[in-house]
């Protein structure tokens, strides 16, 4: 008998990836699956590069995987860095059948449907000792050394000395920010749905871990929604690499999984994490037919850049205004639902222009929340060998001035005052 511990620092799929991974091990009869990093014989860890600072976290939390773990406790890491960057990622051949064991189960090879529902692993904000707050709060204090050292001044010694309190009170809100504009939470029951995806972007990596889409059949998700249901649940997030593109490898669509689940009875609402303009414009006159159901309460959809120029080199496949188009039908349908949007500032050749472009998104109202993120270039992608690539410094100005817009939308003062009382 074998203790296993099981961690993620990805994704909410990676994360769902892990309550599921977990789940594998339990029903094995010589593994044992146990809280505590230091009574595990084996650590292993999704690790996350969708991005190089979620990849700098990943190899952050290795270092700390290996100051807590047991001398003689062995470490496995998987998940998409494993794909995206093996080069990182040292994998004894003794691992080799248990790693295809659960590649397969992740990628849902094998005719395997058996995603965990109700994410478990919400909790660990609250820890002070979990391994990922430590990661997250050593990550904080170095990018914020890093910004002092370009200060100059009394501002860069001031900034330096004050670095812990400082490093505290943006964990603190930060953690805050993302518990308001997230797809779930401790009471949410979350449903897989898919995972891979159809586009190939030219700057995404992930594909290279996830795959081609994988869908799980209607009537499964179906018998786990009234899972929930006879659980008590009223909240519920269906989630996947792009759930856009889900159904699409079993001749069926999202709208056909939608149509089914709003005509279950019950009081509930439902929130969609990563569902594709490439899907969402062609289907806005069908999906705000079911919006006046009531039981959509949430939709998540990245539009990545307002330029079209920017889409086309990213290999988007729509046009920014169609999607602000759709977006209006939505909103004017259901005025109370919560939309979210993501962009990626600094793509290869981006010009000022092109980014005061982003500044339409912002000037529509349309969005509660717009996640910005800097580029970043991730192996063997098509954009990562373009011309004209935009200096750091320049992309993390502009996301700092679209990222205080986007917190400027959640309406600050309110949000603060919260902020205050609760902490």
């Amino acid at each position: 008998m074998r203790s296993v511990y099981v961690i993620s620092n990805g994704c909410h799929e990676s994360f769902l990836d892990a309550a599921q991974l977990e789940r594998f091990f339990q029903a094995k009869p010589d593994f044992t699956v146990v809280k505590d990093i230091a009574n595990a014989d084996l650590i292993v860890l999704l690790g996350c590069s969708v991005m190089q600072p979620k990849e700098d976290m990943t190899r952050e939390l290795i270092k700390v995987i290996s100051e807590q773990k047991r001398a003689d406790a062995e470490l496995l890491v998987a998940g998409c860095i494993a794909k995206v960057r093996p080069d990182l990622v040292y994998r004894d051949n003794k691992f080799n059948t248990l790693i295809q064991e659960i590649d397969d189960l992740l990628r849902s090879k094998g005719g395997s449907q058996e995603f965990k529902a109700n994410f478990p692993y919400r909790p660990y904000r609250d820890s002070k000792k979990d391994l990922l707050t430590i990661v997250r709060t050593r990550e904080r204090k170095r990018r914020l050394n890093q910004y002092a050292s370009s200060l100059g001044g009394p501002l860069r010694t001031v900034t330096q000395k004050f670095s812990g309190p400082i490093t505290y009170m943006l964990s603190k809100y930060g953690d805050f920010v993302e518990s308001r504009i997230d797809v779930w939470d401790n009471k949410t029951y979350t449903i897989k749905i898919s995972t891979g995806c159809r586009g190939n972007c030219s700057y995404c990596s992930i594909k290279q871990s996830r795959g081609e889409i994988c869908s799980k059949p209607i009537k499964a998700v179906i018998k786990e929604f009234k899972a929930g249901l006879q659980q008590g649940y009223s909240d519920f997030a269906l989630i996947g690499t792009d759930i856009g593109d889900y159904g699409k490898d079993m001749g069926t669509d999202l709208l056909d999984l939608l149509k089914a689940i709003v005509r279950l009875v019950g009081q509930f609402q439902v929130r969609l994490r990563n569902v594709n303009p490439r899907w969402l414009i062609p289907s806005a006159p069908q999906f705000c037919d079911l919006l006046t159901s009531g039981k959509i309460s949430y939709i998540e959809s990245p539009i990545q850049s307002c330029s079209n120029r920017i889409l086309k080199l990213m290999n988007r496949g729509y046009r920014a205004e169609d999607y602000l188009d759709a977006m209006r039908k939505i909103r004017s349908t259901c005025p109370r639902v919560f939309l979210k949007s993501q962009i990626i500032v600094g793509f290869p050749s981006e010009s000022d222009e092109d980014f005061r472009k982003f500044l339409k998104l912002y000037e529509s109202k349309l969005f509660n929340y717009v996640d910005v993120f800097p580029y970043s270039n991730r192996p063997n992608t098509r954009a990562s060998t373009m011309l004209n690539q935009v200096p750091y410094e320049i992309i993390m100005k502009r996301r700092q001035k679209l990222l205080f817009k986007s917190l400027f939308q959640l309406a600050p003062k309110q949000l603060f005052c919260q902020f205050i009382g609760r902490s």
